[in-house]
C-alpha cells in the first residue's frame, strides 16, 4: 500500500553529508539554494511524472532556517 514518498536532498553543499572538491561551491546564498532545489524538483518530476498528481509537502531541517 503506497502511502507516502520521500526525497532527501542534502543542500547546500557542505551541510550534513555533502561535500565538494572545489571551494567556490561553498560560497552560495539562500536564494541560490532555493532556486537550485526548485530546478531539481522540476527535473525530477519530468523524469517521474506519475508523482505530479500527488500532494507536495516541503520540510527542512538544520540549514533551512537560514534560507
Amino acid at each position: 500500500m503506497g502511502v507516502a514518498n520521500i526525497i532527501f536532498v542534502d543542500k547546500p553543499v557542505g551541510t550534513e553529508f555533502s561535500y565538494a572538491k572545489s571551494l567556490e561551491v561553498y560560497n552560495i546564498s539562500g536564494t541560490l539554494v532555493a532556486a537550485e532545489l526548485y530546478e531539481f524538483l522540476q527535473k525530477w518530476l519530468k523524469v517521474h511524472p506519475k508523482f505530479l498528481t500527488n500532494s507536495l509537502h516541503v520540510m527542512g531541517d538544520s540549514w533551512v532556517q537560514l534560507s
